[in-house]
């Protein structure tokens, strides 16, 4: 006969949990500082700024985008940590990875755009993808968080 577990197990369960995802958008937010790397690096040779000022430009992009990541991971380890169950978990965890899919999408398609011509077939698929997914984590989320009965209606921003 199985009993319920105990509050210690779940709240130890749910720090195991948060801790989890809060890996994963912590690896996406590092992909996410490599592709806005390259989209800045990008849009600064095709715009009309001084060659000898692209080092500069990119070390210090370098620099603001690596203290971003770092504070972003904070963030979403604090803004995790705090949901006040499993489904507001995974709802928040779903918006948070949503939110940097979608950017991603958003800087590749920016790159892709002022980049050099003749995207192949296949970039063209994962670019869509990363949008289609980015889309649908979000919606999931918001759902799972409305289904929570958040208290901002699954209408807060990530």
């Amino acid at each position: 006969m199985k009993s319920e577990p105990s509050a210690s197990k779940k709240w130890i369960a749910g720090i195991v949990a948060a801790s989890l995802l809060s890996a994963v958008s912590a690896v996406l937010g590092l992909l996410n500082w490599i592709i806005l790397r390259e989209a800045e690096q990008t849009i600064v040779v095709r715009s009309s700024i001084s060659r000898w000022s692209w080092q500069a430009i990119d070390s210090f992009s370098f620099l603001l985008l690596g203290m971003a990541w770092l504070s972003f991971v904070l963030f979403v380890q604090h803004y995790l940590m705090k949901a006040p169950d499993v489904r507001s978990l995974w709802g928040r965890a779903l918006c948070v990875i949503g939110a940097q899919t979608l950017l991603l999408f958003a800087c590749r398609l920016a790159a892709t755009a002022l980049g050099p011509a003749g995207t192949g077939l296949s970039q063209t698929v994962i670019l869509i993808a990363e949008g289609a997914l980015g889309t649908g984590l979000s919606y999931a989320g918001i759902r799972l968080l409305k289904k929570a009965g958040h208290p901002n209606n699954g209408r807060e921003l990530v």
